[in-house]
């Protein structure tokens, strides 16, 4: 014998805080896209110089260009992982969890940075020094890191309201069965 699921067909408005909770999971939703987006275009930067430092024959404008897109990328990102934290409390778990991995990346993501800016200001000549490597490299791989664990966030966010869609639409709960 297979039990009914159970239907409650009795309507609830949320109250308040549950609307203010949802209203700010919705915005934490939306800003880990918005970083997941700044994150890849911060990666496209990274790659870039990352190529650009194999080669003999790309002038250090080149690299002092790309590395003040990058600076601004991660300014960016600085900037909508300070409004993530202000909402994290009502954030999702997964949504907390992207939070607090982000922000060590972003810290590590600006020292690399700013190392990198300093040693093209100070000795244009030596983009080609594995100090300098090793920031470029360091940034790009920082990069994809976040670019990738926010990704997934979202990608998890996606699958978990289609999910509560469906059960809604059914009237089941997966818990159920």
């Amino acid at each position: 014998m297979v039990a009914a699921p159970v239907l409650s067909l009795a309507a609830t408005k949320p109250t308040a805080p549950e609307r203010d909770r949802r209203g700010a999971r919705t915005e934490a939703l939306e800003l880990l896209k918005q970083l997941r987006g700044k994150a890849y275009l911060a990666a496209e930067h990274a790659s870039e110089l990352q190529s650009t430092t194999r080669s003999p024959y790309t002038s250090w404008r080149i690299h002092a260009l790309e590395l003040e897109a990058l600076k601004e990328d991660v300014n960016t990102m600085g900037r909508q992982l300070s409004q993530l934290e202000t909402i994290r409390d009502s954030a999702t778990p997964w949504e907390r969890k992207a939070i607090d991995e982000a922000a060590p990346l972003l810290r590590l993501m600006a020292d690399n940075i700013q190392a990198a800016i300093k040693l093209v200001n100070d000795t244009p000549g030596t983009l080609w020094a594995p100090a300098y490597q090793k920031h470029v490299d360091n940034l790009a791989g920082e990069c994809d890191r976040l670019h990738s664990s926010v990704g997934q966030v979202v990608k998890f966010a996606k699958v978990h309201a289609n999910e509560q869609h469906l059960e809604r639409t059914l009237g089941i709960s997966a818990a159920s069965l």
